[in-house]
C-alpha cells in the first residue's frame, strides 16, 4: 500500500469517527462498497451470527489486540477464512491496526467488552 493509500484510509477513519452515533460500537471495512461502515450492537449480533453459521470462518486469538489511534483506544478483532489458501480478502483498514494488510475482516471496537461480546456470539453453539 502506498503512502497515498494509507493516508486515504486514515482520512476515511477520521470521517467515520467524526460521524459516530452514541449507539455505534464498532467499525469495519465494507469490501463491496470500498469504505468504512459502523455497527450498533444489534447489527453486530446479526453479522457475527452470519459468520458463525456459515462455518467457514475462524477467529485467531493472536489477532485480538488493543491499538491506539490519536490518543483513543480501539480493540481489534479479525474474522478469517478457515481455508486461507482458497479464499482471501486483504483489508486495507487493517494496515492501520497491524502495520500490514490482514487477510480477513477486521473490526475496530470502542471497548474490549464489545469485542469480547462479538467473540462470544461467534463462538456460541446455539
Amino acid at each position: 500500500m502506498t503512502y497515498y493509500e494509507n493516508e486515504k484510509i486514515n482520512d476515511l477513519i477520521d470521517v467515520c469517527l467524526k460521524k459516530e452515533e452514541p449507539t455505534d460500537i464498532c467499525r469495519y471495512w465494507y469490501f463491496w462498497g470500498e469504505g468504512i461502515k459502523v455497527l450498533n450492537k444489534k447489527e453486530l449480533t446479526i453479522q457475527m451470527t452470519m459468520f458463525k453459521n456459515r462455518k467457514k470462518y475462524k477467529i485467531e486469538d493472536y489477532n485480538n489486540r488493543m491499538i491506539k489511534r490519536n490518543g483513543r483506544k480501539f480493540y481489534m478483532l479479525v474474522i478469517q477464512y478457515i481455508d486461507e489458501d482458497k479464499e482471501m480478502n486483504m483489508c486495507p483498514m487493517s494496515l492501520l491496526g497491524y502495520g500490514v494488510m490482514v487477510d480477513g475482516f477486521p473490526y475496530w471496537f470502542n471497548t474490549k467488552k464489545d469485542r469480547d461480546y462479538a467473540i462470544k456470539i461467534f463462538n456460541s453453539t446455539t
